[in-house]
């Protein structure tokens, strides 16, 4: 912050560090985060996971704990691959071939 302040902000350094408090960390930086939304998809064996999404995909990525979620979350998560229920259909478009919609019918 204070760099863009100097730098974007034209304020001079003496004036930043005159006003400017310390930043104060929390003592334990894990698991404060008390809600999640979380994907689901299947895996390359049809099994259903969950997970969250790569980078600049609709891919899941499976993930067994998120440390900043609170330790509820954690068990969704670990929970081994679900066969998927019968009745759930997956619908692929064309356009997108990334991109799978699906539900319960």
């Amino acid at each position: 912050m204070r760099n863009h302040l100097i730098r974007i902000g034209g304020f001079e350094a003496e004036e930043v560090d005159a006003r400017m408090h310390r930043v104060i960390g929390m003592e334990k930086p894990f698991r404060y985060r008390n809600k999640a939304q979380v994907p689901f998809a299947t895996d390359k064996d049809g099994r259903l996971i969950c997970g969250f999404y790569a980078g600049r995909t609709h891919a899941v990525i499976r993930m067994q704990d998120c440390v900043i979620g609170i330790a509820e979350n954690e068990q969704i998560l670990k929970d081994d691959p679900l066969p998927m229920p019968k009745g759930f259909i997956s619908l692929h478009t064309t356009s997108k071939p990334e991109r799978v919609y699906s539900g319960m019918y």
